[in-house]
């Protein structure tokens, strides 16, 4: 499992001045779905540039980094299964299983 945290695109503010839990979520759950689809363009619309990725295999802190891997990625992506979202305030970690032609990581 990977975990992607930090990756709000912070340029919609709620009235209080800070990204809400909710919006949050939603950033990361649009992110996913954009990955799964392998639509990498709109991905990294989504992610900050500062954004910080910590998986099995790779460490990235730069957006433009972790797209340029995962798009290499997804000509051997078969599918991507959520596991698991935890979210504290405007901090979101995603647990998957990536699924390619060589096995699940």
């Amino acid at each position: 499992m990977a975990a992607l945290s930090a990756l709000i695109n912070r340029e919609e503010p709620s009235m209080s001045g800070t990204t809400s839990s909710a919006q949050a979520r939603q950033l990361v759950d649009d992110f996913g779905a954009a990955f799964a689809k392998k639509d990498f363009a709109k991905a990294r619309r989504l992610l900050h540039d500062d954004m910080s990725f910590h998986g099995p295999i790779d460490t990235f802190s730069r957006a433009d980094d972790y797209v340029a891997s995962i798009t290499r990625l997804g000509t051997m992506m078969k599918g991507l299964r959520h596991e698991k979202t935890i979210v504290e305030g405007d901090e979101v970690a995603v647990f998957y299983v990536l699924d390619t032609a060589l096995g699940s990581a």
